[in-house]
């Protein structure tokens, strides 16, 4: 569903969610991704489907955007200045150019 004035955050979110094979409403701001066994290969390919589904693309090198990328929030944050910056369209793009990924497969959930 492409919905124009949609808010970047809850794009990310969307497609977090979907990566992760989770719930949207599980992604609040302030969890971490190591929450969600983000490694990152993982990382790297949540940054590939927002470049995707998005015509966003994030700032900088990926492991330096993992330094600086500890919670949703912190995503959500950069990709907002980003978009700013960049003057990026609010509405999803409708049909990918690439092959999207695939979504992974569940981790077991680390012990706290």
């Amino acid at each position: 569903m492409t919905t124009i004035n949609r808010p970047i955050s809850e794009r990310l979110r969307d497609i977090i969610a979907d990566f992760l094979n989770v719930l949207p409403s599980e992604l609040t701001p302030e969890r971490k991704l190591e929450e969600f066994n983000v490694d990152s290969l993982d990382f790297i390919e949540i940054l590939f489907l927002i470049d995707e589904q998005t015509d966003l693309s994030l700032p900088g090198d990926p492991a330096d955007l993992r330094r600086q990328i500890h919670t949703l929030a912190d995503m959500y944050r950069i990709a907002e200045a980003c978009e700013t910056a960049q003057g990026a369209s609010h509405g999803e793009k409708k049909s990918p150019t690439r092959t999207q990924a695939a979504p992974r497969s569940p981790k077991p959930a680390a012990e706290t």
